[in-house]
């Protein structure tokens, strides 16, 4: 039976490859780099704290994190299933607008208005609300009337550090169009 020959192969950063030549068993498909610990232990340790590091700072940045929105209908919430037939047929006679919360990472129903501007400033308030903020982002599904919400936000918030963009197609799927959001953190 043929033995696979290992070789040891060392690259110009110190790795090392192991490397099964032949085809029998136990061959390896792609090279195996191994950290040789005897020049690098320390870089290792000093990667792993790195991680915990920026895990620290994103678990900081995700409970800052504040996410509201409106919606224009109730129609996409109908269609996905989150209502029911009777409930968007009422909600639509009555113009209704739903507030949706989306900061614990789950879609919370935050209030209702009977009017888009209403909603624009119930969306403005909660901006407000929040007291200092940073990084704050105006997000919509190609809404025609995003230049009226911006107009008021102009009055409280500077609007050349506000980031201006659009929603994906699966947010933009279940919200429909026309719908608007903004996304901060608090400051700490």
């Amino acid at each position: 039976m043929h033995q696979p020959v290992k070789r040891t192969v060392r690259d110009h950063a110190g790795r090392t490859e192991r490397r099964h030549r032949g085809r029998g068993r136990g061959a390896r498909a792609g090279p195996r780099f191994q950290v040789d610990h005897r020049r690098s232990g320390h870089n290792r340790v000093a990667r792993r704290g790195c991680r915990r590091e920026r895990r620290d700072v994103v678990d900081g940045l995700i409970a800052r994190q504040r996410i509201y929105g409106t919606l224009d209908t109730l129609d996409n919430l109908k269609k996905g299933g989150r209502i029911g037939g009777a409930q968007a047929l009422l909600g639509s006679m009555l113009s209704i607008k739903p507030l949706v919360d989306l900061s614990s990472g789950a879609v919370e129903e935050a209030g209702r208005t009977r009017t888009r501007k209403k909603a624009f400033a119930w969306l403005r308030d909660a901006v407000v609300r929040s007291g200092e903020i940073e990084n704050l982002r105006v997000i919509h599904g190609e809404a025609p009337d995003i230049d009226d919400f911006l107009a008021m936000l102009a009055d409280e918030v500077d609007l050349s550090t506000v980031q201006i963009g659009s929603i994906g197609p699966v947010i933009g799927t279940h919200g429909g169009p026309r719908v608007v959001g903004v996304a901060f953190h608090v400051k700490p």
